[in-house]
């Protein structure tokens, strides 16, 4: 945006809002969280998302204009807590379940501090829709803010968005596996294949069996097994069905 067309949005907006912006404010606000709560007020009286951009952006520094299209839509128009906006989030792995059958627990989460403590709810309905993030461990950074990079191999989503239960660290291997398992569970669910897979060609196209980890392999045989024994029904998640001896088998097929 140039500095002419800039100015002449802030004309209209003092025309619509009938004050005149204070100029020794402009570019004073470092921290969209801190935005004095007067200006706040003022772009709910604006209708148009970008006559409001325009607004904070005058009052705000140059290093929050790419952030400011999001907060208008999050704050002002979803009517949101400012001081509370992208504070703290959830680290989550996205991987592809080639990435699942091919690397170790420890290589998955190798950039992020972790505790295996906290796992994404497996839910019925996000998992026969795809939702890759079912079950993996969440990394939770209560200081984050929206100005924390990324984490390239991790998606960041809200705290308030992913439903977490808590789970036992000491089991973050029998964990891991029901993750692999379910996902495999998926393509196969996809491919109508889940009622009559036998072995692992099946997944050949995803990647071959001499490149799966051994997590990977009793996840494979895991899976297996609960079929075999019958465990499923139209609301449960294959991989999540089983006792944990299930996934504490032997890593050979």
């Amino acid at each position: 945006m140039s500095s002419e067309h800039f100015s002449e949005k802030i004309i209209e907006i003092e025309h619509i809002l009938g004050v005149e912006l204070d100029k020794k404010l402009a570019g004073t606000v470092s921290n969209l969280n801190e935005i004095p709560s007067h200006i706040i007020l003022e772009c709910n009286k604006l209708k148009n998302p970008y006559h409001v951009e325009c607004l904070i952006r005058f009052y705000v520094t140059d290093d929050n204009e790419k952030y400011l299209r999001q907060f208008v839509h999050t704050v002002i128009f979803q009517k949101r807590d400012h001081k509370n906006w992208k504070k703290g989030r959830i680290l989550l792995p996205d991987t592809s379940l080639k990435d699942q059958l091919e690397k170790s627990l420890s290589e998955i989460y190798q950039k992020v501090d972790v505790l295996f403590d906290l796992i994404v709810s497996p839910q019925y309905v996000p998992w026969e829709q795809g939702v890759n993030t079912l079950g993996s461990f969440a990394v939770v950074e209560s200081m984050a803010t929206y100005k924390s990079p990324l984490v390239p191999g991790f998606i960041s989503t809200d705290i308030s968005n992913e439903h977490l239960i808590t789970v036992s660290p000491d089991k973050k291997q029998i964990w891991f596996r029901r993750w692999i398992a379910s996902r495999i569970a998926r393509y196969l669910h996809r491919n109508q294949k889940l009622q009559i897979f036998n072995d692992a060609s099946v997944l050949s196209e995803i990647s071959p069996q001499h490149e799966w980890t051994p997590d990977a392999i009793i996840a494979f045989k895991g899976l297996l097994k609960e079929r075999d024994l019958n465990l499923w029904n139209d609301k449960n998640i294959p991989g999540y069905v089983g006792d944990d001896s299930i996934y504490c088998l032997e890593s050979k097929l």
